[in-house]
């Protein structure tokens, strides 16, 4: 049998906790920001699973910088 769990068609912050719960992970989140030319700010998202960095992603608010860092983090991990 397989213990391969599929998660395509599903909202990456439902398959990111439905993952994790699957795993008995606990993610963690680094998040930083740094200011652009204009006043705009770009975030920085690290997704760390028992303390390792798995996946990073970027963008304008934290919420976009979040949900590219666990869309690459399930990619990395073959989800």
């Amino acid at each position: 049998t397989s213990d391969k769990i599929s998660f395509a068609g599903m909202h990456i912050g439902v398959s990111k906790e439905q993952f994790c719960r699957a795993l008995h992970l606990s993610p963690a989140y680094e998040l930083s920001g740094e200011p652009r030319p204009g006043g705009v700010m770009e975030f920085t998202a690290t997704v760390l699973l028992d303390e390792q960095a798995v996946a990073t992603g970027m963008g304008l608010n934290k919420k976009q910088a979040e949900q590219l860092a666990a869309e690459r983090a399930l990619a990395a991990l073959g989800v």
